[in-house]
């Protein structure tokens, strides 16, 4: 039970460590993507190209480490879970309702014919 528990710990490990690997490198991209963006754009599209790059390299230096920083927290999470010995519970889902319970049949069928038949007066 000892070498099971070391291994469970030597697992949370690795997993929080791909949570900042993670992190890390797409504040990486989201930086590089400042200067690459607009590059690129520059190279296909020329002055257009080139706005339009810069306008997509501040976005991606944005939106890339808020990314990263949910993975980090979602793999931090995740070895603590796993650290802590919790138990997986299976939540019963609903089934999936095929059709409208709140719709009359009659009704659409109706309006399905109405909208059918204006549609060859035009």
């Amino acid at each position: 039970q000892y070498k099971r528990g070391r291994q469970s710990l030597r697992n949370n490990n690795q997993t929080l460590l791909a949570g900042i690997g993670s992190f890390a490198h797409s504040v990486v991209g989201g930086l590089s993507g400042v200067v690459q963006a607009p590059q690129r754009g520059y190279t296909e599209l020329g002055a257009w190209g080139f706005i339009k790059g810069v306008g997509t390299g501040l976005v991606g230096a944005f939106t890339k480490p808020i990314a990263g920083a949910l993975d980090l927290v979602a793999a931090a999470s995740k070895s603590i879970a796993d650290a802590t010995g919790h138990e997986h519970f299976q939540i019963e889902r609903r089934h999936t309702l095929l059709e409208n319970p709140f719709l009359c049949q009659s009704y659409a069928r109706i309006k399905y014919e109405w909208m059918a038949v204006r549609r060859h007066e035009r």
